[in-house]
């Protein structure tokens, strides 16, 4: 069995769409999930590559897994578009929200650099 969802992302690029967008993912049980369009976001989809990013945060002794998804030809220079979203219990993709901006911001961040 499969099925669609949306959640919201964070898309970190110097284009026109940027910003917090809507991304629909296609969970099934057998392979996984996989985000629909994800050509929307990227030129070419064989060409996106995805690391994990944990921020933890000192304040309240908590830590986030943010999955940043990337073009791997373009990545780390201007044009490279970074869609970012939470990484959920057992690998699942889930939503990010204004209060999670920052550590966005970061995560993206540690993914140029790291």
């Amino acid at each position: 069995m499969s099925y669609l969802r949306t959640i919201t992302a964070c898309l970190v690029a110097f284009a026109p769409i940027n910003g917090f967008v809507d991304v629909e993912i296609h969970e099934n049980q057998n392979h996984g999930e996989c985000i629909i369009p994800a050509n929307r976001y990227f030129k070419r989809t064989e060409d996106i590559s995805k690391g994990r990013v944990i921020i933890e945060e000192e304040d309240n002794d908590t830590r986030t897994v943010f999955m940043v998804l990337y073009d791997k030809r373009l990545h780390g220079r201007k044009e490279c578009p970074y869609l970012v979203m939470k990484e959920g219990e057992q690998g699942r993709m889930d939503g990010v929200e204004r209060k999670d901006y920052m550590a966005i911001m970061e995560a993206v961040y540690e993914q140029v650099v790291l």
